[in-house]
Formats: structure tokens, C-alpha cells, sequence
């Protein structure tokens, strides 16, 4: 192994599935701009525009887990409608050991004005 990023993983073989998915994503992201613009030009407003982008990940990521469900590569999580003790003292304890900069300097990086 070289140590090189991207060369190989800990089983020595090179990641493709993942350099696939990154083009894939980056290349989809890219183009927003010019479908948006079409789509302006056609006469959709901005809110319908949101709504049918939302649309459309929401069917691409449920039809994704569906499959990856569907042939037993993952298992799908079912949430109980209350929490127990446990889960809620392991869940405030993890947040509270994160320092009070953190918080402020992830609330900033979160909601900073043009990222």
C-alpha cells in the first residue's frame, strides 16, 4: 500500500463504487443551474421548482434504500414511538460533551449567512 489518498482501501481494492457516486452527485449538482434556468424560462416559479427537485430525491434516496433493503444489504431501522430512559441519557450525554465553542462555532458554520 502507497499511503496515497485514493489509491487503495484496507482490502487493497481501489474504491471505485464511491469515485462513481462523488461524479455522479457532483455532475447531477451541476446541473441544477442550467435545469433550473429551463425550467424559469418555461414558466415554473421557484416554489414548484423546490418542490418537484424535493420530489424527485425523495423517490431516487426511497427507491435506493428500497433496494439495498430488498436484497439484504442493510435492514431497515424501525424507530419505537417512545424512547426509552437509556437511549435518552446516552443521547443528551453525547451532546453534552460537546463544549459550549463547539456548539457555537457548528451554529455559525450552520447558519453563516452564504455558507
Amino acid at each position: 500500500m502507497t499511503g496515497r489518498p485514493g489509491t487503495a482501501s484496507a482490502g487493497g481494492a481501489i474504491p471505485v463504487r464511491g469515485f462513481v457516486i462523488v461524479i455522479i452527485s457532483a455532475s447531477l449538482f451541476g446541473m441544477l443551474g442550467p435545469l433550473s434556468r429551463f425550467a424559469y424560462d418555461a414558466g415554473m416559479q421557484p416554489p414548484a421548482f423546490v418542490a418537484w427537485r424535493a420530489a424527485f430525491g425523495f423517490l431516487a434516496l426511497a427507491t435506493f434504500v428500497g433496494w439495498r433493503v430488498r436484497h439484504g444489504t442493510t435492514r431497515l431501522i424501525r424507530f419505537s414511538p417512545e424512547m426509552s430512559t437509556t437511549e435518552f441519557i446516552i443521547i443528551t450525554s453525547r451532546i453534552e460533551q460537546i463544549d459550549c465553542r463547539q456548539r457555537q462555532c457548528l451554529m455559525v458554520k450552520l447558519f453563516r449567512p452564504g455558507g
